[in-house]
């Protein structure tokens, strides 16, 4: 059996309660026909045991996408998040489930303050009330990984120290190994789980929620942010004050400002939201554009609002990164938008995702075409720039490309800012926006900085090819010379014919020996070559019998085919 094979859940069934708290939990939900799709009742005769007597428990009209998503919140941090990464694929995912998902709840009970002082005391080797002037036991928020506690340095600085919850890494393995497991049961019985890739989207949530849960990434990424927009007026970035910090905790300056939750629903004066729709637009896309490092969750919970329009930005646990590649082919997806140039976009949609060898490069260029061609005949307060992407993403998908999670979180994370910009702007245009940052593009490309470095970087390349150029010319003249000289070429798709000239040809030569080995066993038994019996030769009624199976044989293997076939 599948789960018998997979060490990783093994182990968490046998060594914890987890996996029949997952499976309680799916079946009060009325969901273990779930369960049932991968087979896991049949592997396990407890899970049988248990769906049989566990009730569902939630009113019959609510929907079953609801439910899952009631069942995932349940189920605590590490199924939170993975729902929330789920909620990027609505390329090939129910778009009820998309909202669901989008509507996870990651907010949760306080854990005690005992808890608090402990992990700090452990993780800055010295007593909360040596660390800090005062320390406010009661948490300002709270979610599934981690809390916050208003505090005060010894000198008086305001701070807010995100502190992780207690065994919460134990946890999330846990529940990564039995995820894992699932993972494998549904690529083996799910057909269309492909596009989805199951383990290795698996396998990806756990890079990135082990990323998330050490917070001394989360303040390098504070830095780096800090670094990115030291010339901003636009932008506030916490300061983080690092001898405070460790892989549970980070220690930062606490901003008092307004929240844009509460700014979308104010109707009060006090802030041009006008310009805090296109301010937040255009920081966001510098993020993604010029820096390949963004904020993967710019929810209005998570912008704080500054005197002056100052955009302040909290919790950076989940950051974007895009490789420079990635970066390059946005921003030629962004220019060919920009000037519909669909030779262009499609070049940098193949550059984006992971490539398919049978893909039918014209047919896609068509698809992109059309998608261009209808979005030029709409006007601008229709366009928003996430839903663009994500139906170019589509497209990818339809023709069997995969596509990077770190590119589907981008685009959640743009139109999640386009969102925020509609709420308080109803005329907001992300699309005549992006015309005007496509030009600082431009711009940014054709700096003397940028030149001088790409001329070096060039000129630094040419000249090494230039210098072993000799050498190379030497040995390939020496090899030809010398009759070393070969050529090799590689033709792809050749195999399934190969294969069938294969069968052909043994074919042809079984039947040629077959023949063969008849007419001699004729020939023989015509002879009389001895020894015989009943004057007829044993070596040719052998010879006689055993092509007649072999004839049989063949034969019914023929048939068998063709049965096959039809």
């Amino acid at each position: 059996m599948l789960f018998k094979r997979r060490s990783g859940l093994q182990r968490s069934i046998r060594y914890s309660r987890r996996f029949q708290d997952l499976v309680r939990v799916l079946a009060r939900y009325g969901l273990a026909d779930l369960l049932k799709i991968i087979k896991v009742d049949r592997s396990f005769r407890r899970v049988r045991r248990m769906l049989k007597k566990v009730h569902i428990d939630v009113p019959p009209e609510t929907s079953r996408w609801e439910r899952l998503r009631l069942a995932l919140e349940e189920l605590g941090p590490t199924f939170i998040k993975f729902g929330q990464l789920l909620s990027n694929r609505n390329d090939i995912l129910p778009a009820e489930l998309i909202r669901e998902l989008e509507s996870l709840q990651d907010r949760v009970p306080p854990f005690p303050v005992e808890d608090v002082h402990r992990t700090i005391q452990r993780d800055l080797g010295r007593p909360v009330h040596d660390v800090f002037r005062s320390f406010d036991d009661v948490a300002v928020a709270s979610a599934s990984i981690a809390q916050v506690h208003k505090a005060q340095l010894h000198d008086g600085t305001v701070v807010a120290v995100k502190v992780q919850r207690p065994g919460l890494r134990d946890l999330v393995d846990t529940d990564l190994d039995i995820l894992m497991g699932l993972a494998r049961l549904v690529e083996a019985y799910v057909r269309s789980s492909r596009l989805l890739n199951p383990t290795g989207f698996v396998q990806e949530f756990r890079e990135r929620l082990f990323e998330e849960l050490d917070f001394s990434l989360e303040a390098q990424s504070i830095r780096r942010f800090t670094v990115m927009f030291s010339k901003s007026k636009d932008v506030r970035v916490p300061v983080v004050y690092r001898d405070l910090c460790s892989d549970r905790i980070v220690t930062m300056e606490y901003i008092e400002g307004t929240r844009m939750t509460e700014v979308i629903r104010s109707r009060e004066g006090r802030f041009d939201k006008k310009e805090l729709a296109r301010k937040g637009a255009n920081i966001m896309l510098e993020q993604v554009y010029l820096h390949g490092f963004f904020h993967g969750d710019p929810h209005p919970g998570n912008l704080m609002v500054l005197p002056g329009n100052v955009i302040c930005f909290l919790d950076f646990g989940a950051m974007g990164r895009l490789r420079p590649r990635e970066r390059q082919a946005l921003n030629e997806t962004v220019l060919g938008l920009v000037d519909m140039d669909t030779v262009r976009v499609t070049d940098a949609l193949l550059d984006l995702t992971e490539g398919d060898p049978a893909l039918n490069r014209a047919r896609l260029e068509d698809a992109v075409f059309d998608l261009i061609d209808e979005y030029s005949s709409s006007s601008l307060e229709d366009l928003d720039l996430g839903t663009l992407f994500q139906q170019l993403v589509g497209l990818a998908v339809s023709f069997g490309l995969r596509v990077p999670t770190r590119l589907l979180v981008m685009i959640k994370a743009t139109i999640t800012i386009e969102g925020v910009g509609r709420n308080l702007d109803p005329e907001f245009q992300p699309i005549e926006l992006l015309k005007t940052f496509a030009r600082r593009i431009i711009l940014e490309r054709l700096r003397p900085e940028r030149l001088a470095k790409d001329a070096a970087t060039t000129g630094l390349d040419l000249m090494e090819t230039l210098r072993t150029l000799p050498r190379d010319a030497q040995d390939l003249i020496g090899k030809a010379r010398s009759g070393k000289l070969s050529l090799g070429f590689k033709v792809e798709g050749l195999d399934p014919l190969m294969h069938t000239l294969d069968a052909i040809s043994f074919r042809l030569v079984f039947g040629i020996v077959l023949a063969a080995l008849m007419i001699a066993s004729a020939l023989i038994t015509q002879a009389g070559l001895p020894p015989t019996w009943n004057d007829l030769s044993v070596i040719g009624l052998g010879g006689f019998l055993v092509s007649g199976l072999l004839g049989m044989g063949f034969l019914f293997s023929l048939l068998s085919r063709v049965f096959r076939r039809h």
